[in-house]
Parts: structure tokens; C-alpha cells; sequence
């Protein structure tokens, strides 16, 4: 499977055969502020400042200016689709001309307009010269060519008008803050805004979209790359095999998410979840992870107080059950020497016992004896 993608500009036909009479499928559109159509360098703007606009085409000086970089023929490299070969178009050495530019007598339309391949922007630019009678030539070039032709231009500070577009990633190392465009009447203030495919159209207006600028301006006015970059880019790639998806995927998790994140701006809000338990995608390795993470801040936080008051319940039960051993044992001797105490009294007791009985007796056989003994004679008195 292949993915393409492409700007509908100038395409209905092969949208129509690739998608609605085809095997392709139209997976999503993406839309942006951008603009396609006329530039020219940032040092001519600076020092003219009214270059900037469509109104200075029709000066002599413009003229003048745009004459400095010019071809004598175009690239047949340029026309793949033969779009010069059609009526309205009426090119000569793949150079077209607004009609205004090929009656006789009329002004030399020397200034060029170095266009990009001919269906790139499909008639529009065209459509901005005739309807506006700009005294401009549109030359076709093949990118390779319009971007060695411009990078030239630049270096040697030429004025030069040429087809290009933003967002852009530059030319050849040229930023595309050094390209400047040429401001043509907005929509609704009186120009023709009527699109068409065709160089014999009405349209005579800027063209642009009307969306608000979304994330991919921020990425191609923001993304640069240094040397060190693409040496590394190029490690990455000889390290996986040729792969440049593996390689730039590398790369990323190596700078980053601070470098990445200056490039990325999430300007549109997708919906993640479009049911109340989703259960397709990454979701279920989410549900697994959040799962270990509760896990594991339970067992961090609970566990270690469980195992102390384990120890201390079980350091108290040793030293309870020692506590009873001793209390066990004092007990006993104290039962033991109790007993032995009663037991001396008891025979203390006997013993006086005895003794007292003895004692009793004794007083019981004198009494006995004393009884036992006859009285004595009593003497007898005297007269």
C-alpha cells in the first residue's frame, strides 16, 4: 500500500480516475492557510517596497526589473500533461502569453513570470495576468531547474519573479522568510474569484485559503535542520539498514520531545474516545499499565507499614509470652514456699501440741498422786 499526497489544485481529472472511477481511497483532506501564486525575493521588496504589490507589474520598472532572469524557450520537461499544446493556452517554446501580449502593436511583454510545472496551480497565475492586463510571459520550468534558477538569483542579488507557495521548507537552504508574495485584490472587493483550470478564465483575485492557520504552517515555518542534524539523520539510516522511517523515527526519540515540541502545535481537537469503555487500539495496554501503576503505589505505601506493625505484633507477642514464662515461674516458687512455709507450722503446731499434752499430762499424774496420798495423822490436842 502506498500513500499519496497531493494539492487538488489543477487534479480533478486524476482525483476522478484515481478515486471515484479507481482503487484509491480518499483517507482525509488536510487544510491550511497557505498561499500559491506570485513571488519575488525579500532585498527587491525591502528596497521597492510597493513591489510587493500587483499594481507595481504594470510599471516600466517592473519591467525592467523582471527582464534580469528570463529564458528564451521553456522545459517540455514542465508540460507533462501537454497543457501547450491546448487552445487556450496557445504556448510557443513552452512560453504562454496573455492575449492582451500577442495582438499586434501591443507592448513588449519582456518582463518573465518563471513558473513551476504547468499544471502546478493549473491556470490560475494565468488567469491573474490576462484579467488584471499584467504585461507578463509565463515561462514553464521543471522544479529541479526553477530552483537552481532561483538559489542563483539569489546569490547574485537579482530581481526575479517566479511561481511558488507556503507553507514551504525554502529553496535549497534559502528560507522562505526571504520570499515574499505579491498581494493581488482579496475576495470581495471587487475582483473575480470564479476558479478555473483553464488560462482563458475569469479569475482575477488572490488566491488563498480562508482556514485559520492549522499546525503544518507552524511545522514548515518552524522546522530546521543544521549540519549536525543531517549527520546524525544519515547515522540513524546507515544503522537501519536504509530504512528512512526507522531512521527519522530514531532520531526523534533522540533529540527529544523539547526539539519536537517546537515544531508540533495541536491546533485541532481529535476525538480519542468515542465510547465509555473503549476497548480497540492502545487502550487495553493503557488499562494494564494504569493497573501496575495503582499496584505498585499501592504496594509502596501500604506494604511497608503492614511489615512494621508485623515486627512490632510480633516482637510483642515474644515479649508477652516471656512476661507470662516469668510470671508463670514466679508464682510457682512463691506456691512452693507457701507450702513449705504451712507445712513447718503445721508441725510446729504438732510439736507444742505434743508438748502440751505432755505438759497436761504430767500436771494430771501429780494431781493423781496427790490425791492418791493419805492425809496425815493430826496430832491430838492437850487438856
Amino acid at each position: 500500500m502506498q500513500t499519496l499526497r497531493f494539492w487538488f489544485g489543477g487534479k480533478e481529472a486524476e482525483f476522478t480516475q484515481w478515486v471515484s472511477h479507481g482503487n484509491a481511497v480518499l483517507a482525509a483532506t488536510h487544510s491550511s492557510r497557505a498561499y500559491d501564486g506570485m513571488y519575488t525575493v525579500k532585498y527587491t521588496s525591502e528596497r521597492i517596497p510597493q513591489a510587493q504589490f500587483y499594481q507595481h507589474l504594470h510599471s516600466l520598472e517592473a519591467q525592467q526589473l523582471y527582464s534580469q532572469v528570463t529564458f528564451a524557450a521553456g522545459e517540455a520537461a514542465a508540460h507533462p500533461t501537454g497543457l501547450c499544446s491546448q487552445p487556450a493556452w496557445q504556448c510557443k517554446t513552452f512560453t504562454w502569453q496573455p492575449p492582451h501580449c500577442r495582438v499586434a502593436g501591443a507592448p513588449a511583454c519582456t518582463a518573465q513570470l518563471l513558473h513551476n510545472y504547468a499544471h502546478y496551480t493549473q491556470g490560475i497565475l494565468e488567469q491573474q495576468i490576462s484579467n488584471n492586463r499584467l504585461n507578463l510571459s509565463v515561462t514553464y520550468l521543471s522544479q529541479e531547474s526553477l530552483h537552481n534558477v532561483l538559489w542563483e538569483a539569489f546569490a547574485s542579488r537579482s530581481d526575479v519573479l517566479f511561481h511558488h507557495f507556503q507553507p514551504s521548507e525554502g529553496i535549497h537552504g534559502i528560507s522562505s522568510n526571504n520570499l515574499v508574495p505579491i498581494e493581488f485584490p482579496s475576495v470581495g472587493i471587487g475582483c473575480n474569484s470564479t476558479e478555473t483550470a483553464s488560462a482563458a478564465g475569469g479569475f482575477s483575485c488572490k488566491l488563498s485559503s480562508d482556514n485559520p492557520p492549522p499546525a503544518a504552517m507552524h511545522l514548515a515555518q518552524s522546522l530546521r535542520l543544521d549540519d549536525a542534524d543531517y549527520e546524525d539523520l544519515f547515522e540513524e539510516w546507515r544503522r537501519s539498514a536504509g530504512s528512512a522511517q526507522v531512521a527519522a523515527c530514531s532520531w526523534l526519540k533522540k533529540v527529544g520531545r523539547d526539539r519536537l515540541g517546537k515544531w508540533i502545535r495541536f491546533s485541532k481537537p481529535v476525538l480519542l474516545i468515542d465510547q465509555d469503555m473503549p476497548t480497540k487500539g492502545c487502550f487495553p495496554t493503557f488499562y494494564v499499565m494504569l493497573l501496575l501503576a495503582c499496584l505498585s503505589k499501592f504496594l509502596q505505601r501500604f506494604v511497608p507499614n503492614c511489615i512494621r506493625r508485623s515486627r512490632r505484633h510480633y516482637f510483642d507477642s515474644i515479649a508477652k509470652r516471656a512476661a507470662d514464662r516469668e510470671k508463670t515461674t514466679t508464682t510457682t516458687t512463691t506456691t512452693t514456699t507457701t507450702t513449705t512455709t504451712t507445712t513447718a507450722n503445721e508441725n510446729n503446731s504438732n510439736s507444742n501440741n505434743k508438748n502440751n499434752n505432755g505438759d497436761n499430762n504430767n500436771k494430771q499424774q501429780q494431781t493423781n498422786q496427790q490425791q492418791q496420798q493419805p492425809e496425815p495423822d493430826c496430832p491430838q490436842s492437850r487438856p
